[in-house]
């Protein structure tokens, strides 16, 4: 099964997306953080995210997440 490592108050959790793109209050829910962060960190390219053509909402790929929340781990790690 697919699975990430999400670092939250200095807890370890493994949770399972079987979805292939989230959407902003997915991503809010999942990283525990502020809509305003999630927006922020797309601006600053730290998290991927795009939008079809056409269409307001951002899409977040779960590769994405995955990429952040190991690049946040091995921030914290070094």
């Amino acid at each position: 099964k697919g699975g990430i490592m999400m670092l939250n108050e200095n807890l370890l959790f493994e949770i399972c997306i079987h979805k292939v793109q989230l959407s902003i209050p997915e991503v809010v829910t999942i990283l525990g953080i502020s809509t305003y962060k999630v927006y922020k960190l797309i601006r600053s390219n730290q998290l991927h995210a795009y939008r079809s053509p056409g269409e307001k909402c951002w899409h977040i790929p779960a590769w994405a997440i995955k990429e952040y929340l190991q690049k946040q781990a091995d921030s914290k790690n070094s």
